[in-house]
């Protein structure tokens, strides 16, 4: 007799073993990039790049495909092997565990940024000179805490908000005021920029286009034309240069110095 509930539990199994088995030659092929990695220096970033796959290494379907890793490593290699593999699953766990870690407290920090910065402009006992002044003042004082994480973080809350099903007068005040503090968190991220000579270095170090090209244009507007035309002879210099070694240039970088040089060059064009 039929029975569709057996069907639905062989194909939950089956599905299960595909993802074990995905994971499985994932894992080692990072534990064979680890393995080879020439200098131990380099082994965080290439397990940066994975973190994709190390979060999805916790619980029973971690556990198991690092035994049976550990398992087939032994038969095959012996118990010397087991042991060296052994060492590497334990350095990339707890590199995903520390990452974690990491993570949950700069989210915490960049809660608690925000919080603050949102007290300061809706402290009722101030005017509104009064509260402007708090900010300017509380803005310079945590510059150093405006990192790429803490403008996604606001974006992320920006986001939130808008695309709540329904939004009410409160929730359109708080939308306004969130994008207020984008705008002056990246102001006072322009006024940082440094030289010319060092701003191609600060902007590459944003991951996102978005938020690299916000602070290049709070940067320009701060800074003027003067700044920009010397930032721009930069990346001229720098294109050329990849041009030069077409094959050897990370093409990530080509593109993030293109970016900021049409970028700069739209600038000077409305001067």
């Amino acid at each position: 007799m039929y029975d569709e509930d057996n069907d639905d539990s062989y194909a939950s199994v089956s599905q299960q073993l595909a993802i074990l088995q995905a994971q499985k030659r994932d894992f080692r092929n990072l534990l064979s990039q680890i393995r080879e990695a020439k200098d131990p220096q380099h082994i965080p970033s290439i397990l940066a790049r994975r973190m994709d796959l190390l979060l999805n290494m916790s619980g029973e379907i971690g556990t198991a495909v690092c035994e049976s890793i550990l398992k087939e490593t032994k038969a095959e290699q012996g118990e010397d092997a087991a042991a060296q593999t052994e060492e590497f699953i334990d350095i990339i766990l707890s590199f995903a565990e520390d990452f974690v870690q990491e993570t949950q407290k700069i989210d915490r920090q960049n809660k608690e940024l925000l919080g603050m910065i949102l007290k300061t402009l809706a402290d009722k006992e101030k005017g509104a000179k009064d509260r402007e002044e708090a900010l300017d003042a509380l803005l310079a004082a945590e510059k150093d805490k405006f990192t790429p994480g803490f403008l996604r973080h606001i974006e992320g809350e920006c986001d939130r908000i808008a695309s709540a099903p329904k939004m009410t007068p409160e929730s359109i005040r708080l939308l306004e005021i969130l994008r207020l503090i984008q705008t002056r968190v990246l102001e006072e991220l322009g006024k940082d920029l440094g030289e010319a000579a060092q701003v191609l270095g600060q902007l590459i170090g944003y991951e996102s286009k978005v938020e690299r090209l916000a602070v290049l244009e709070a940067g320009l507007t701060v800074r003027g034309p003067d700044f920009a035309r010397e930032l721009l002879e930069l990346t001229e210099e720098a294109l050329e240069g990849f041009q030069r070694v077409p094959h050897g240039s990370d093409q990530n970088l080509v593109k993030c110095v293109t970016e900021i040089d049409e970028r700069t060059r739209k600038f000077l064009g409305f001067q």
